[in-house]
């Protein structure tokens, strides 16, 4: 449950602060709505659990595509200034 909250304020912000693409925060935050759905089902209907693991390839192509822009924009994006002393 924890990691589905974190998904989706991870997805908020990135919508939010215009950093990256809008359709990855929007998928993340689809993301973390299928990850608690999936731990409320496994608490409180565990019979109906295995018939929602499909959904659970939202999540997968969602964080497999943000870490994929996250190591892209790395790459493109040059070395990190040093800090003045």
């Amino acid at each position: 449950a924890f990691f589905g909250v974190n998904a989706v304020l991870t997805g908020i912000l990135l919508r939010r602060a215009g950093w990256g693409p809008r359709v990855l925060g929007l998928a993340l935050i689809a993301s973390g709505a299928v990850y608690l759905v999936g731990s409320g089902l496994r608490l409180l209907a565990p019979d109906l659990s295995a018939g929602f693991a499909p959904a659970y390839a939202l999540p997968l192509l969602a964080e497999t595509a943000f870490a994929g822009w996250l190591l892209w924009r790395g790459i493109r994006g040059g070395a990190a200034p040093t800090p003045r002393r």
